[in-house]
């Protein structure tokens, strides 16, 4: 088994448009049980808090069989769970890859709600748009 180093760095907005160091843990668990030199590995999830923004730790590289789940909470931030894959490289958090867990390819980036609405000028009345899918 071997080991990637991943190093988390968050900051959030403030009100004076400058960004500050984030508050709040991420629980990694792995998605399934393993073996590794014929020890069971249960996935059993730990929790990595940010200090001062940041935090480093070494996760086990994960192969086709298995992906680690993330749950973010940062503080004043919506919660979020992705799932992704682990390199033995050591590897800025920020630039890990989402992936579905079902197919392990990158997770689809869903838009935002409102982007099924599309604002397109009315031509029968200039001035006016038509609100909706074309």
């Amino acid at each position: 088994m071997t080991m990637g180093d991943v190093q988390i760095v968050a900051s959030v907005p403030s009100a004076d448009g400058t960004a500050t160091a984030a508050t709040g843990s991420y629980m990694f668990t792995p998605t399934a049980r393993r073996s590794v030199a014929g020890v069971q590995i249960l996935p059993k999830p730990f929790q990595v808090d940010l200090v001062g923004g940041a935090a480093d730790l070494v996760l086990a590289e994960n192969d086709a069989t298995w992906l680690w789940r993330v749950d973010e909470y940062v503080t004043g931030i919506a919660s979020r769970t992705i799932y992704v894959f682990i390199p033995t490289s050591p590897v800025k958090y920020a630039d890990l890859v989402a992936l579905d867990p079902a197919s392990m390819s990158p997770a689809p980036n869903l838009a935002p709600p409102w982007a099924a609405f599309a604002a397109t000028p009315d031509p029968a009345n200039p001035g006016f748009y038509l609100i909706g899918t074309p």
